[in-house]
């Protein structure tokens, strides 16, 4: 039986990117240059490229945070975008009423907020601070309430970029257990924007390498090129007992 094609939930059209220089009058570079792609249902895409490459310009113009200056996007479900997740907050608001403020910009209603109003605080564990003012969060907090309100919406698209590890380690391995719980879903799809290889790894199965605002093939032998470097660099660390009892495990070998 022939297999069904997959939805497309993202086309990209030649898509491209252009700024004013702010160096020189009536010059522009492009940040993206003749972008196509397309990705369906369930897709697991690891972004990665140098600085300045054009991850998060792509990233945004997906999730229409900004216009491309050329080419056409077709997306297709509800897209949560963890680029910028403080804004839509109110710095005035305490962090109980941004709750409901800010997850109806993300597409609920009022007593859909309310009705998950107790999950968000329990996953952000921000304890009693959720009832203080926004401005007198941390960024730790900031990203904590944020990143449990998005995932208390249910996006069909996720995009993530590199700044999603932030907060404590405790957190950090929360937010790790909940991008992997969406991962394994078929029907969320799924791009991560990063530099680091064993998150891409461990994430992604089709990866997407920008360089210099274009797209060049990804492949996981790529992938694995940058995740020797990565692992090189530590290789004067001391091996202890425990690394070497999980060595024969791939993910953990460096």
């Amino acid at each position: 039986m022939a297999k069904k094609n997959k939805t497309i939930v993202i086309n990209l059209s030649n898509i491209g990117k252009r700024y004013a220089s702010p160096i020189k009058k009536q010059e522009y570079f492009y940040a993206l240059k003749n972008i196509s792609l397309k990705i369906t249902k369930g897709d697991k895409i690891g972004l990665t490229g140098d600085n300045g490459a054009g991850k998060t310009t792509l990233l945004k113009i997906i999730t229409g945070i900004t216009k491309p200056t050329s080419g056409s996007v077709y997306t297709k479900g509800k897209i949560v975008s963890l680029i910028n997740l403080e804004a839509g907050f109110d710095e005035e608001l305490s962090g109980r009423e941004n709750i409901i403020f800010n997850s109806m910009l993300h597409g609920l209603s009022r007593s859909e907020a309310k009705a998950k109003e107790k999950t968000i605080i329990r996953f952000a564990g921000i304890g009693k601070f959720i009832n203080a003012p926004f401005y007198t969060y941390s960024s730790g907090m900031r990203f904590r309430l944020a990143f449990s309100i998005a995932m208390a919406s249910k996006p069909n698209i996720i995009l993530i970029d590199e700044i999603f590890l932030a907060g404590d380690i405790k957190f950090q391995i929360k937010t790790l257990k909940m991008i992997t719980s969406l991962s394994q879903r078929d029907d969320t799809t799924l791009i991560i924007s990063s530099h680091h290889p064993l998150i891409l790894r461990k994430f992604c199965t089709k990866f997407v390498i920008l360089k210099h605002g274009k797209i060049i093939k990804g492949t996981m032998q790529n992938i694995l090129k940058l995740t020797k470097q990565w692992n090189n660099f530590f290789t004067d660390i001391p091996e202890t007992k425990l690394e070497k009892k999980l060595s024969k495990n791939p993910f953990y070998q460096r």
